[in-house]
């Protein structure tokens, strides 16, 4: 009994104290809310992020389809005459 009892005596110092609990709550709870907000800014830019791209391509198929910009100009090409025949 005396040897359980010791054993226990040295454990004792190393247990945590309701202040300690409390104090990791505290802790978990102001990294929680910290992360929170990160969360929320992060999912905002990439939002505006994105409609700010889908804008841009947008705006650029209307201002091709407005200029008719629909195709390639044709090839130029150049004919050339062609050389005289050789007399023998």
């Amino acid at each position: 009994m005396e040897s359980r009892l010791a054993e226990l005596e040295g454990i004792t110092p190393t247990l945590a104290t309701k202040s300690d609990v409390e104090a990791v709550r505290a802790d978990l709870h102001k990294v929680s809310s910290e992360m929170k907000g990160w969360f929320i800014a992060t999912a905002v830019l990439v939002l505006v992020g994105l409609f700010t791209i889908a804008n841009i391509m947008v705006g650029t198929v209307r201002s091709h389809s407005e200029r008719g910009v629909s195709s390639p100009p044709p090839p130029i090409v150049i004919q050339v005459p062609a050389a005289p025949a050789m007399r023998p």
